[in-house]
């Protein structure tokens, strides 16, 4: 999925959103503000088999694995409540 629009519209995608593509049941959302046990984006970005099989990839699909840097940035940034700032 594309996000889109102003950084207000694109935080109102990714926030507190349910994922369209996750195993049901266990919590996942897009970006669980102080949780990324249930962060579906960090499993996105971390796993090869996301959610187990028949979940997709990793992201971002067809592109090199994000940086380390790049990955503890936004799991700080959701383990500190995932702030619209």
């Amino acid at each position: 999925m594309i996000y889109s629009g102003t950084p207000a519209q694109v935080y109102a995608q990714l926030v507190s959103v349910p994922p369209a593509n996750a195993p049901s049941g266990q919590g996942w959302l897009r970006v669980a503000p102080g949780d990324l046990a249930h962060s579906w984006i960090i499993e996105k970005v971390t796993k090869d088999q996301p959610g187990g099989s028949g979940y997709g990839t990793r992201m971002p699909q067809g592109a090199p694995n994000l940086c380390q840097p790049t990955v503890d940035t936004l799991s700080a940034w959701i383990s500190a409540g995932a702030l619209d700032n």
